[in-house]
C-alpha cells in the first residue's frame, strides 16, 4: 500500500496525464465562452499632428452575443465538456493500472526473493553431492565420469542461481521505476508471498464493466464525436449575432452637432456561409467519420473487456488446480524424503539418495512459488479487468 501510494504521487506518467486533464478542462472554459455575451472596453487618445490644433479623446463599450440557434455552439460545448471527462476516466484508468502494476512487481520481487533462497539451498545440496562423489572417486568407488556429471551439475545449478539473482535485481529496479525512484536497486524486499485473498464468486454481473474507466474514457470519446460532428453540420447554417455599444467622443479639433454624448446603438448581423470550397461539409463529414470510429473502437474495447474478464477467471481456475497438484507433490516427496532418511541412517540407502530428495523437494518448492506468485498477478489482472474488485 505504501509503495502504491508513493507510485501514484511520483510517478512521471501520471503526472503528464494529470497535465492533460487540466489543459482539456481549460478547453471547456474555452468552447463554452460563446454561449454567453462578450464584453469589451476600448480607450483611445489622438496624438496631436503638426498642423492641428487639438486632441481626440474616447471610449467604447461594446455588448455582442450569438444567438445559437442550430445550437452550433451547445455542441461544441458538449464537445469539449466530454473530451474532459474522458481525458479525466484516461487518468482514472493509468491510476489503476499503475497501482496493479506496483502490486505485481512487488509479488515478483517477493517470488524472486524466495527463489533466490531455495536455488541458493540447491546449489548447497549439489556441493554436497559433489563432496560425496570426490570421496568416493578416491577410493575407486565410483568413476571419474560420475564426478564430472555432478560438477557438470552444479556449474548449472550456479547458473540458474546467477541468473536468478539478475532478475531480482532487474525485477527491483523496474519496481522503483514506477515508484519515481532512480533504478539502483537499493529497495529492501523481504518476507515471503502473501495469502492470496478469496476469490470472486461465480455469477457477476457484467454490468461491473461499466465502471472500468477505460471504458467510460471510450464512450465519452463517442459523445465527444457526436457533439462535434452536430457542432460542424451546425456551422454550414447561417449565424445571427446581436451588438450593442456605447461610445463617448472628446475633440478640441471640432464640435459634434447634434449628435448624443455619449451614444448608444446596436445592430442585427446575419452571416450565412454560401461558398468556401467545400470545406464546411469536408469538415462535418470528417468528425462524422470519427464519430463512426469511436463507436467501433468502444464496441472493440468492450469485447476486450469481456474477454479479460473470461480469460482471468478461467486463469484463476487453472492455477488453483495446480497449486492443490503441487502441493500434494510436496506432501509425497517430504513422505519419501522421511523414508529416505531413515534408510540412509541404518545404511540401506546410498547417502546421494537423500541428497538429491531434497533437490526434488526444493524443485517443487520453487515450482509452487512460482505458480502462488502467478496466482498473486493474476488476482491482480482479475481485479483491474473487472474495474475494481467484486464487492
Amino acid at each position: 500500500n505504501a509503495l502504491i501510494k508513493e507510485a501514484l504521487e511520483h510517478n512521471r506518467n501520471l503526472q503528464a496525464g494529470a497535465a492533460r486533464v487540466e489543459q482539456a478542462r481549460e478547453m471547456t472554459t474555452i468552447d463554452s465562452a460563446g454561449l454567453f455575451p462578450s464584453l469589451n472596453f476600448g480607450l483611445r487618445e489622438g496624438v496631436k499632428a503638426s498642423n492641428s490644433t487639438g486632441d481626440i479623446v474616447g471610449w467604447l463599450l461594446n455588448v455582442s452575443w450569438e444567438l445559437d440557434l442550430w445550437g452550433r455552439v451547445r455542441y461544441q460545448s458538449n464537445a469539449a465538456k466530454a473530451q474532459a471527462a474522458s481525458a479525466e476516466a484516461d487518468l482514472h484508468w493509468a491510476r489503476e493500472s499503475l497501482a496493479a502494476a506496483v502490486a505485481k512487481t512487488w509479488f515478483g520481487a517477493l517470488q524472486n526473493h524466495e527463489l533466490v533462497q531455495l536455488q541458493g539451498a540447491w546449489v548447497k545440496e549439489q556441493e554436497a553431492l559433489v563432496g560425496i562423489t570426490e570421496q568416493r572417486v578416491r577410493i575407486g568407488a565410483m568413476a571419474k565420469s560420475d564426478l564430472y556429471e555432478a560438477q557438470f551439475r552444479l556449474q548449472q545449478a550456479r547458473d540458474s542461481l546467477a541468473q536468478l539473482q539478475l532478475a531480482n535485481v532487474q525485477n527491483i529496479q523496474a519496481l522503483e521505476i514506477l515508484l519515481g525512484r532512480y533504478p539502483d536497486a537499493s529497495l529492501t524486499v523481504a518476507g515471503g508471498l502473501p495469502a492470496l485473498p478469496s476469490a470472486p464468486p461465480k455469477g457477476i454481473p457484467t454490468n461491473l464493466l461499466e465502471r472500468r474507466p477505460d471504458l467510460i474514457a471510450a464512450e465519452q470519446r463517442v459523445a465527444t464525436a457526436f457533439n462535434r460532428a452536430r457542432s460542424a453540420e451546425a456551422a454550414r447554417l447561417p449565424k445571427l449575432s446581436l451588438a450593442a455599444g456605447l461610445s463617448s467622443i472628446r475633440s478640441d479639433m471640432f464640435l459634434l452637432k447634434d449628435i448624443d454624448n455619449p451614444s448608444l446603438g446596436g445592430s442585427i448581423s446575419i452571416l450565412a456561409p454560401i461558398f468556401n470550397g467545400g470545406a464546411l461539409k469536408a469538415q462535418a463529414n470528417i468528425f462524422s467519420a470519427q464519430q463512426k470510429e469511436a463507436s467501433i473502437a468502444y464496441g472493440a474495447l468492450a469485447m476486450q473487456a469481456i474477454q479479460e474478464v473470461e480469460g482471468s477467471l478461467a486463469a484463476e481456475q487453472s492455477l488453483a488446480q495446480r497449486v492443490l497438484l503441487l502441493e500434494g507433490g510436496m506432501r509425497e516427496q517430504q513422505r519419501l524424503r522421511e523414508v529416505d532418511t531413515v534408510r540412509v541412517r541404518i545404511g540401506s540407502r546410498d547417502p546421494r539418495a537423500l541428497h538429491s530428495r531434497e533437490q526434488l523437494l526444493l524443485s517443487t518448492q520453487m515450482n509452487l512459488t512460482q505458480t502462488r506468485g502467478a496466482q498473486l498477478a493474476q488476482r491482480v489482472s482479475t481485479v483491474l479487468a473487472l474495474g475494481g474488485g467484486w464487492e
